[in-house]
């Protein structure tokens, strides 16, 4: 086993890109100060794909709120918490993205969930009249968490760092 240079993750020894950020490794060991550079090879070697780039994980990380949704549950914290549990090890910003996204999810489900039971806790002494401003706040909540999610997916796309409004920091990276 060696080091890639470019990631620092671990490369096994007959391995010719690395398998984390598919640099290509060094196959001989480096010569000594003095000795007769080794010939180039004739034509580069293909670089290796590995699947999703560190920007890519991060707009998914954000995204994947909105999976909950598709089969009807307001859980939207689920996602991301697998995401993060799956992915948080391929990278500073796609560790620091995962953890964004799912403290964004975990503090606004408590949002709605403190409104939903204020309204409700309203509504029994004015006969059902604190309902109304307690949907439409409710409504309001969920047209801002969508359109902030939206935003730090199209910001993570750009290879930028969003950090959410209104968030509490619940799990650290």
């Amino acid at each position: 086993m060696s080091t890639c240079h470019a990631c620092t993750s671990e490369v096994p020894a007959d391995a010719h890109f690395c398998p984390q950020c598919a640099t290509p490794v060094a196959s001989e060991p480096t010569q000594p100060l003095g000795a007769e550079p080794s010939p180039a090879p004739a034509t580069p070697a293909p670089r290796a794909r590995t699947g999703l780039s560190e920007h890519s994980w991060a707009v998914l990380a954000h995204l994947s709120a909105l999976a909950p949704l598709i089969v009807g549950l307001p859980l939207t914290f689920l996602g991301p918490l697998v995401l993060w549990l799956l992915i948080r090890d391929r990278g500073a910003q796609v560790r620091h993205q995962a953890t964004e996204a799912l403290n964004f999810n975990i503090s606004w489900f408590v949002w709605g969930v403190v409104l939903l039971l204020a309204g409700l806790a309203l509504s029994v002494p004015t006969l059902g009249l604190a309902m109304l401003p307690g949907l439409m706040l409710l409504a309001a909540l969920a047209i801002a968490w969508l359109t902030l999610v939206i935003i730090a997916a199209v910001r993570a796309a750009g290879g930028e760092t969003y950090r959410y409004p209104l968030t509490l920091r619940l799990v650290v990276d």
